[in-house]
């Protein structure tokens, strides 16, 4: 399974990523994507983005 297979099927859990996880930076910032400015990577943007589900609301944990 090279790295690509990897990053996808990981994605396709639909899950945060483990990172963001309880952090503060997740209360900080309630939505939105960061990204770095590497091009032609394993994975492409479009298939992060469309990777998560943006109609379930997020859980409040406090």
């Amino acid at each position: 399974m090279n790295e690509r297979d990897r990053l996808l099927k990981r994605l396709s859990r639909k899950t945060p990523p483990t990172l963001f996880r309880g952090s503060s930076l997740q209360q900080s910032m309630p939505h939105g994507y960061a990204f770095s400015q590497e091009e032609h990577g394993a994975v492409t943007q479009e298939e992060i983005v469309r990777a998560y589900d943006t109609t379930k609301q997020k859980s409040r944990k406090k």
